[in-house]
């Protein structure tokens, strides 16, 4: 048996309550097991405040990673000025008139959105969505890029090699697939009643073609009786025997959000972070929790120490370079802004609004 080391790296992702740092928060950001900060449209107003809530957060700890869902769409927490993304149900139409046009859509797309999160030092993107829209969801719906796994590959690989560029990482989610299911997991528990053969040839398919270009995954929180009796994000079958084994996908695993109607089957919320994390994600997800951040951190600290160690498992490297003040920051959000590259990206948005195919 490989040896097991305590303690664990950081692996818990929590959220801010506001556009600036609570008291309490100070003392939330030190603590060893919080590896990021999931930020929201409440922690946003300007590019400004943004950039001197991130300069404060960093300065108590600069080993934070901070992450936020900026899909497009329904799903983006930051507005204005930073470019209003189309959902990605677009791009996919594109692609369906003009492949060649879709994917060069799709990749500027995800270089604009990874590029303006990179002025800031945001590491990670909670997108691109790979579920497949197959008219059941309300929750997925134009988050998707199709209909079918074929469009959802093609133009999903492109958006993949387009935020390549900007060193912040995508998330392709919600792992194996959230297309099926009517009901919504943030309020309900949804099942899948399909066949594991079935999920493996539809829903799957972009994982399983793109697996050696993802570097991150989110499992999502459904159950599939076929396959378990517990969620997707609970379950070494799908985490270590799926997707790390078969499909030989070689990076890290996010869970969706533990605080998610549908997460509540584990129990109380320090019992869904270590079952997450002995199920082989990589890092957890606890926002919305605010009554109690510092005690589940302490739960579950307490509880490691007490029980048999988790099992290492790789953490997340970020290459990108942090700016280092809010002066900074804003001069690169300038710099970006008046780029060649990014006017033009900016104007086929424009034209993409007003229902122009691009010439």
């Amino acid at each position: 048996m490989s040896k097991v080391l305590y303690p664990p790296a950081p692996f818990i992702f929590m959220d801010l309550r506001s556009i600036t740092l609570l008291p309490e928060e100070l003392k939330l950001l030190t603590h060893r097991l919080l590896a990021g900060v999931v930020l929201f449209a409440r922690n946003y107003e300007s590019p400004q405040q943004l950039a001197e809530l991130l300069e404060q957060a960093r300065a108590i700890n600069p080993k934070l990673l901070f992450a936020v869902d900026h899909e497009g769409g329904r799903v983006q927490r930051f507005k204005e000025p930073f470019t209003i993304l189309p959902a990605m149900k677009q791009l996919g139409n594109v692609y369906l008139l003009d492949e060649e046009k879709g994917k060069q859509l799709a990749a500027n797309c995800a270089w604009l959105a990874g590029s303006e999160l990179a002025a800031f030092g945001i590491q990670i993107n909670f997108a691109p969505v790979f579920d497949i829209d197959m008219e059941r969801n309300q929750i997925i719906g134009d988050r998707a890029f199709g209909k079918r796994a074929s469009v959802v590959t093609a133009v999903g690989g492109a958006y993949l090699e387009g935020i390549r560029f900007t060193q912040v990482l995508p998330v392709a989610k919600h792992f194996p697939g959230h297309g099926g299911v009517n009901l919504d997991s943030h309020v309900d528990q949804p099942i899948d009643d399909r066949s594991f053969d079935t999920l493996w040839e539809g829903d799957m398919r972009p994982y399983r073609d793109l697996a050696s270009q993802l570097s991150a995954v989110m499992c999502s929180h459904i159950i599939y009786p076929e396959v378990s009796p517990m969620p997707a994000g609970y379950c070494r079958f799908w985490i270590e025997h799926i997707l790390r084994e078969r499909m030989r996908f070689k990076g890290v695993v996010f869970s969706d959000c533990l605080s998610m109607k549908a997460a509540h089957v584990a129990g109380t919320a320090d019992k869904r972070i270590r079952l997450a994390r002995e199920s082989g994600c990589n890092y957890v997800l606890l926002c919305n929790h605010h009554e109690s951040q510092w005690d589940v951190l302490e739960t579950v600290e307490k509880e490691i120490a007490s029980h048999a160690p988790l099992k290492p498992l790789k953490s997340f490297t970020s290459t990108l370079e942090i700016p280092s003040s809010t002066k900074e920051c804003l001069e690169r959000w300038g710099q970006l802004q008046s780029s060649e590259q990014y006017i033009r990206i900016c104007q086929e948005l424009e034209k993409l609004k007003e229902g122009h195919v691009f010439a």
